[in-house]
């Protein structure tokens, strides 16, 4: 009988510590939604650069790959601010913070930073922010006067509570000692 309660006891330990430090997942990936857009005023119009594709990102590394984004131009004065348009991006660069990427120069000559209102590393929707640019270099960039849309990663699907797992435990610990303990004599 204390064997069957030892290895019912070892097994419920044994689950618990299993569903309690589940493997942490470090690649988010990312799409860009269908409105996502940076809006240009200079030098004289109102050129919209859409944002299109996805890219992952690998918390580990703090690295962006893989990259399949397209930014392609409408207005008055497209393709400025790119140099061709549509223009594609297979690599990008992460800013310290987690918070901006930058497509390097593309085969067409084309740069463009991306963003967002808070860090990539956290998941979940996250919206493009009005800091984001174009430009061929540090110095000479256009800044967009306003952005639309954002990324999303799909939401890491929720992990059992701790408190129900040790509920169950203590449940089947009572039952299994409940039936083990010996009958006083009457």
């Amino acid at each position: 009988m204390k064997i069957r309660l030892c290895l019912a006891t070892t097994a419920a330990v044994l689950l618990m510590a299993a569903v309690s430090f589940p493997a942490q997942a470090t690649l988010i990936p990312y799409t860009f939604s269908p409105d996502a857009s940076m809006t240009f005023t200079e030098p004289s119009g109102s050129d919209v650069i859409h944002i299109n594709g996805s890219f992952t990102l690998d918390t580990t590394t703090q690295k962006i790959s893989p990259v399949s984004i397209t930014l392609s131009c409408t207005g008055p004065d497209c393709p400025s601010p790119l140099h061709t348009t549509p223009a594609s991006f297979s690599t990008a660069l992460l800013s310290p913070d987690a918070t901006t990427i930058q497509l390097p120069t593309s085969p067409s000559g084309d740069e463009a930073h991306i963003a967002f209102a808070s860090s990539l590393a956290n998941a979940g929707t996250i919206a493009l922010a009005t800091t984001a640019s174009n430009g061929d270099s540090e110095i000479n960039q256009t800044f967009a006067s306003a952005v639309n849309g954002d990324a999303a990663a799909p939401t890491p699907a929720s992990e059992p509570s701790s408190l129900a797992l040790l509920a169950g435990v203590l449940g089947l610990f009572l039952l299994t000692r409940r039936s083990v303990r010996p009958r006083r004599p009457a």
